[in-house]
């Protein structure tokens, strides 16, 4: 059913491209499109559900990365009223040492789950300009995190930002991306 009502919804917002005239794929199978959606969803549903679960297993407290790594925690926060996104980086050396650090603040009005990925594309950007490498990238957005580390193409709105994220660490060595619970974070 789920997959039904995508599958209509698309179509329904490229009939009203073609009515305003705005660019749409004319060449886009908007069942494929529709399936890579719904699963999408349901693989933010499973990770939201499995973390929930993990969390009382984790280390609650930040830990330094192994020597020679250089650890980035990013983190958003979002004001509604003021539609105001903030995305805030700090990356550590294996002592602990704070070598860099950024907070940016847009004029803008997205959900959540795009803007923890906004930020941790900024903490590997940071990592980047500032020649600071390997690095360990964590974050608590259970969700972003997984969409990071698997292979898929991503179709919904936030696969341009993960996509960036993915073409940005072929830039620079990874060792990993990981879910860090926020009071780790």
């Amino acid at each position: 059913m789920g997959l039904l009502c995508v599958v209509l919804w698309r179509t329904w917002s490229i009939r009203n491209s073609v009515v305003h005239r705005l660019p749409f794929d004319a060449g886009e199978d908007i069942f494929e499109w529709a399936n890579h959606f719904v699963r999408e969803g349901n693989t933010a549903s499973s990770v939201l559900n499995t973390t929930d679960g993990q969390l009382n297993n984790q280390s609650k407290i930040w830990k330094p990365p192994n020597q020679g790594l250089y650890k980035i925690n990013c983190d958003a926060a979002i004001n509604l009223v003021g539609c105001l996104v903030g995305c805030g980086v700090v990356i550590r050396n294996e002592k602990g040492l704070i070598m860099a650090a950024s907070s940016q603040r847009m004029l803008a009005s997205f959900p959540s789950h795009i803007a923890e990925a906004t930020a941790i594309l900024c903490g590997i950007q940071l990592a980047i300009d500032t020649g600071l490498n390997p690095i360990i990238v964590e974050s608590d957005a259970a969700v972003v995190v997984e969409w990071i580390n698997c292979g898929d193409v991503l179709y919904s709105e936030i696969g341009v930002i993960i996509s960036d994220i993915k073409n940005l660490l072929q830039q620079i060595q990874c060792a990993a991306v990981a879910f860090a619970p926020r009071s780790a974070n």
